[in-house]
C-alpha cells in the first residue's frame, strides 16, 4: 500500500491498480472521474458526487462508494486480515 500527497501521481503508476480517495466531498467525482479515466479501481468515500451528473460516475469503471463502519464485527475481522 502507498500514500501520496498528490493522488496525481498514483494515475501514471502502473503498479497502481486502485485508490481510495478520501477528500473532501466536492472533490469526489473529480478525483474518481480522473482516477477511472487512468484505469484504476475506485473506492470511494460517500458521497460519489455534489450533483446527480457527477453521481453518475461510478458506471466508468469499477468503483465503490464507503459508509464508515469502523466498529462493525465485520470491520474488525477485515482490518485483522488486511494486517495479517
Amino acid at each position: 500500500m502507498k500514500s501520496v500527497a498528490d493522488f496525481r501521481r498514483a494515475l501514471d503508476d502502473k503498479s497502481i491498480d486502485a485508490l481510495v480517495i478520501a477528500a473532501p466531498d466536492h472533490w469526489h467525482a473529480p478525483a474518481a472521474i480522473l482516477a477511472m479515466s487512468a484505469g484504476k479501481h475506485v473506492y470511494l468515500e460517500k458521497p460519489c458526487g455534489t450533483t446527480r451528473a457527477k453521481a453518475s460516475c461510478s458506471s466508468m469503471r469499477s468503483a465503490s462508494t464507503a459508509v464508515s463502519c469502523r466498529w462493525e464485527p465485520s470491520s474488525a475481522r477485515l482490518r485483522a486480515l488486511s494486517r495479517s
